[in-house]
């Protein structure tokens, strides 16, 4: 169970990160379809829970050494995992630099710098450290948004929007989260003990996650689409932003970790030059406005992760037919 519960903290924490956090992927992808993108939100947590369980159930049966292995066979893959996991840092890094400046109106490159900074400090302490920080901080993105939900329902009420199609919405949302995740899993296989654990652990976590987009829909829903940053700043009140901000935070800082290190766990001799190169960069790409960061590069990444879940699903089919045949014999 312990288990269990630490693997749902690092699946959601990396799974609920600055667009999540912020309210733009939410705005973005469910949102705008109204009261369907609710429909959307499960169809795409019940993909998350399939992808986890597959995961999981691949590191048990192959270890995490012959899983990286596998995942990264294709060249093609193995730079889609890269690229997507080098601008999602990227964009976590960002991200804080633009909540910073919305919020206190400090100059976005403090932010930017200090979150590169935490987070490079972070990676350096490898797969323990990024269990330790999900399990920290993982409650309070949790509570957070609990809170600000509440205070939402409490000063505001219901409204109904146009409907869409959220579907393919729903697929590209949860296609793209699975790209970081195929290879941050490979950091908790020590967690993974046992089929049980992997069953429980995603289910819970894809549960928790449809919660989460809940709330965060509830806050959002009665608002126009437009071009915030922040989006989910401006939809609650003055006194809910201050204490939403930590929560901002640590969603920004464990989705940036966990990125980072799914980028650099095989460089392990060389993790120190990998981390100092990986925040560079971050402030470099720190020019990008956040909202269009989300609306078009997480989009074509969405595309894209479309045949990163169907190569680990390839791979849990091979598992499943290779232990058979042992069996047999």
């Amino acid at each position: 169970m312990k288990n269990s519960l630490k693997i749902v903290a690092v699946l959601v924490g990396t799974f609920v990160g600055a667009g999540f956090a912020s309210g733009q992927e939410i705005m973005q992808y469910f949102v705008v379809y109204g009261k369907y993108g609710l429909i959307g939100a499960f169809i795409s947590c019940m993909f998350f829970s399939m992808f986890c369980y597959c995961t999981m159930n691949n590191l048990i049966e192959l270890g995490d050494t012959s899983y990286l292995t596998e995942v990264n066979r294709y060249p093609i893959l193995k730079f889609i995992y890269c690229s997507f996991m080098v601008t999602m840092f990227c964009t976590m890094v960002t991200a804080t630099g633009e909540m910073l400046h919305s919020v206190f109106g400090l100059s976005k490159i403090y932010g930017v710098i200090g979150m590169a900074a935490v987070s490079g400090i972070v990676m350096w302490f490898g797969g323990e450290g990024i269990v330790k920080l999900n399990s920290m901080v993982t409650p309070l993105i949790f509570a957070g948004i609990l809170v600000v939900f509440f205070i939402d329902v409490y000063t505001n009420s219901v409204s109904t929007m146009a409907c869409g199609n959220f579907f393919t919405s729903s697929i590209i949302y949860v296609s793209y989260n699975m790209i970081t995740l195929s290879a941050v899993t490979a950091g908790i296989s020590k967690l993974v003990d046992c089929k049980k654990t992997a069953v429980l652990s995603s289910a819970t976590s894809g549960l928790v996650i449809y919660l989460l987009i809940a709330c965060m829909w509830y806050i959002l829903h009665k608002m126009p689409v437009n071009n915030f940053e922040i989006p989910v700043l401006q939809a609650m009140s003055s006194g809910a932003v201050y204490i939403y901000v930590p929560v901002l935070i640590a969603a920004m800082v464990t989705t940036a970790v966990s990125n980072g290190y799914g980028l650099i766990c095989e460089r392990r001799n060389n993790r120190i030059f990998y981390i100092i190169v990986l925040c560079f960069a971050a402030i470099i790409f720190s020019v990008f406005r956040f909202s269009f960061i989300v609306k078009y590069f997480y989009g074509m990444f969405g595309f894209v992760g479309i045949f990163v879940m169907a190569d680990n699903f390839r791979i849990f089919v091979k598992v499943r037919k290779t232990k058979k045949k042992e069996e047999k014999y």
